[in-house]
């Protein structure tokens, strides 16, 4: 074994056939990637020397058990422990203010955590990939955070923040009082089939439920007013929705890949629907679209492999690059619109018709790019 420590650094360690490492006495940091991917390690004894550690300090170390992390340590670099696919505990020091940027990612044995009193801010996707992992639970002194029953919550109780992927129950009703459903907060929640949302909620953040395979339902209240970007993207079991009668804005991606979606219906309140927003949904038959909107954008209806018929309503002035797919039949196109992408129609097939007004730009750009259209 080669250690090599540099006026307190520990830069690089070099392993031979140990499995087990005790660093020496004196070492006041541990550098960036200094035991990245030393696959024998299993485990670490770190001195109360230590104060911090770099970036992807242990990252990939996959037969990493154990490591004791002292108190005196206050800082933690990015990616700190991400893929040690063996720890399955770790107790995180009592001064440390800050888990960050993908810390414990795809740390696929970790079942629990607790969170001290002494952290200030946990990033969104710290915990993500944690396949094994049933519980969150914060420290009650903890000024920023609180758990209930292992549930991650801003201390207000306004936000929920992370819900452990491994949790056993399939279906979850999030407590009344909060008011915003956060950034990743159910990624990756492959046993949870139903959710329930009380109508103190506004707002369904960025991949708030990305890639929940086995998300079937989610009642949405007509508080909701924001579903972010990629918010069910991926969501392969979400089956036919109507969206709350307030909803405002419809993110990009935000239903990209719900497969199993065969309508939707979207209320007149909508003012702005996302690039590739229900791109990939291969069952949707019937979509309804509000008068609210001003632009079909890029990819919307791409690869929607089941939607035949769509009318677009008279709000609209402007369609997007590859907005729809090539099951496309029928397409109304009303005299609003004043703007086509010369790719609007690139993944249609020469079945498509396009029905619009005599004189309009939708009946000049089909007869300039030889797409069969009807005047109505």
């Amino acid at each position: 074994m080669k250690l090599t420590i540099s006026d307190g650094v520990l830069e690089k360690v070099e392993l031979d056939d140990e499995t087990e490492v005790t660093i020496p006495y004196g070492v006041v940091s541990i550098g960036r990637n200094a035991f990245s991917r030393c696959m024998l390690l299993k485990s670490l004894v770190v001195p109360d020397s230590v104060t911090d550690t770099g970036n992807d300090a242990f990252y990939k170390c996959e037969s990493l058990v154990s490591i004791n992390l002292p108190d005196s340590i206050t800082s933690i670099g990015v990616r700190a422990f991400k893929g040690c696919s063996s720890l399955a505990n770790i107790t995180i020091p009592a001064s440390l203010t800050l888990i960050g940027s993908e810390m414990f990612m795809d740390c696929v044995s970790l079942t629990s955590v607790t969170i001290p009193a002494s952290v200030k801010n946990i990033w969104y996707n710290a915990f993500v990939g944690c396949s094994s992992l049933t519980g969150l639970i914060v420290n009650s002194e903890n000024l920023v955070y609180t758990d209930i029953d292992g549930v991650l919550f801003d201390k207000n109780k306004e936000t929920i923040l992370i819900y452990p992927i491994s949790r056993e129950k399939s279906e979850y009703e999030i407590p009344a009082g909060v008011t915003m459903v956060g950034f990743w907060a159910f990624w990756e929640c492959r046993t949870l089939k139903s959710v329930i949302i009380p109508d103190s909620v506004t707002e369904i953040c960025e991949s708030a439920f990305y890639s929940s395979e086995e998300l079937k339902s989610v009642t949405m209240p007509d508080s909701i007013t924001v579903i972010g970007d990629k918010a069910f993207e991926l969501c392969g079991s979400l089956i036919d929705k109507e969206l709350p009668k307030n909803l405002k804005h419809i993110g990009n991606y935000a239903f990209r890949a719900c497969k199993s979606l065969k309508s939707i219906s979207i209320p007149e309140s909508v003012k702005m629907i996302g690039m590739n927003a229900f791109a990939d949904c291969s069952s949707l038959k019937n979509i309804t679209l509000p008068h609210g909107i001003s632009e079909i954008q890029e990819g919307t209806f791409a690869g929607c492999t089941s939607l035949k018929n769509i009318s677009i309503p008279e709000s609209v002035t402007k369609i997007g690059s590859r907005a729809f797919s090539s099951a496309l039949a029928n397409l109304t196109i009303p005299g609003s619109v004043k703007s086509i992408h010369a790719e609007a129609f690139r993944d249609c097939s020469k079945k498509l018709v396009i029905h619009a007004p005599t004189g309009s730009f939708a009946v000049k750009f089909a007869s300039k790019n030889k797409i069969k259209f009807e005047t109505i």
